[in-house]
């Protein structure tokens, strides 16, 4: 059985990859916006 904080220390991992790339996607998609507007 895996402890706990192991699991914790991976969903943490993956959901700070997650924001990582979320704010990746935003300053992406803010230049097209920018330019447009």
């Amino acid at each position: 059985m895996i402890p706990n904080y192991a699991v914790l220390n991976k969903i943490m991992k993956h959901f700070g990859n997650v924001v990582v790339n979320l704010k990746k996607m935003i300053e992406f998609l803010r230049f097209p916006v920018i330019f447009l507007l």
